[in-house]
């Protein structure tokens, strides 16, 4: 005895109810907008300010999609993640910029929405148009020009007009207004950009870190001098603060950033130490300083 095996079918998430024109009509309507003064047939809100650019979004998104990366890896990533922010910070232009630019030339050069739900092309002209550029404007499907009205009642009209629209491109719209009206929504444009900004993270920014990261010793220390106090008579109170970086660091900066850094870490170490902010002290990297001179010399020395 034949057992049959059923296999479960992937059900669509697209529903089309409606059956006369005047149903396909009002449902496309249900899309249209004004921007700027312009009346358009269909637009939908991509805004992205639901997006999450925290590293640890970004790596698990990289990760559902591509695996488990090294612990080595990851803390390569974050790295140059936080140059990203702090790049964002400076300039304005930083992960989400241009995961943004990414998932809007996704929308304009690709073909997935450029086909109907059957996967026959309809080859789609797509603007971005309001003040942010948030909303999706299909200008202009297989030829059919979408923005020849001024107003919502013309396009009506005409939708309605088996002399201006015949039944077949009435119906082929709607079933686009459907799959659009699913797709191109805030939820998921913004997790597109997460998307999007993991990918130019782990696969772009980051991806000579990572691999370097994989070869390198977990940490080494980097001893540094420590001069606290205000000068008096020339001399200054010397300790001696050791701070680790690790080899992902040591990869991802150069010099001078390096030592800005372990500057920045003796410097909060003193500070902690002393439970004071002024005087602020000022650290001397091991690069500019012998550690084993400041060690002898910092013994030497009455705090």
């Amino acid at each position: 005895m034949t057992t049959k095996t059923k296999t479960a079918k992937t059900r669509s998430p697209y529903r089309f109810p409606a059956r006369s024109r005047a149903d396909m009509v009002t449902a496309i309507m249900l899309h249209s907008d004004r921007h700027d003064r312009h009346f358009c047939l269909m637009s939908f809100n991509v805004k992205t300010y639901g997006a999450r650019m925290d590293f640890e979004t970004l790596a698990r998104t990289y990760q559902q999609a591509n695996g488990p990366l090294t612990p080595a890896q990851l803390r390569a990533a974050r790295i140059v993640h936080e140059q990203q922010e702090t790049e964002a910070t400076r300039t304005g232009y930083g992960l989400h910029y241009h995961a943004v630019e990414d998932t809007r030339t996704g929308l304009t050069d690709g073909d997935a929405y450029a086909m109907d739900p059957n996967g026959t092309p309809r080859p789609t002209v797509w603007e971005f148009h309001g003040r942010s550029g948030g909303y999706a404007v299909p200008v202009q499907v297989d030829g059919m020009n979408l923005t020849r009205w001024s107003y919502e009642e013309d396009a009506r009209a005409d939708l309605m007009d088996p002399d201006v629209w015949n039944f077949e491109d009435v119906r082929a719209l709607y079933r686009l207004a459907v799959v659009w009206g699913h797709d191109l929504t805030p939820t998921n444009a913004a997790r597109e950009v997460e998307y999007q900004a993991a990918y130019l993270l782990f696969e772009n920014y980051a991806a000579e870190a990572m691999q370097r990261a994989e070869t390198m010793p977990e940490e080494h220390a980097a001893p540094v001098l420590v001069l606290w106090g205000h000068e008096t008579g020339g001399a200054y109170t010397r300790e001696v603060y050791t701070v680790t970086v690790t080899p992902e660091e040591s990869a991802l900066l150069n010099d001078d950033q390096l030592s800005a850094l372990i500057r920045n870490r003796a410097t909060a170490a003193a500070n902690r130490h002393h439970r004071a902010s002024n005087p602020a002290p000022y650290a001397v990297t091991a690069d500019e300083y012998d550690p084993t001179a400041a060690a002898r010399e910092a013994q030497s020395v009455t705090a």
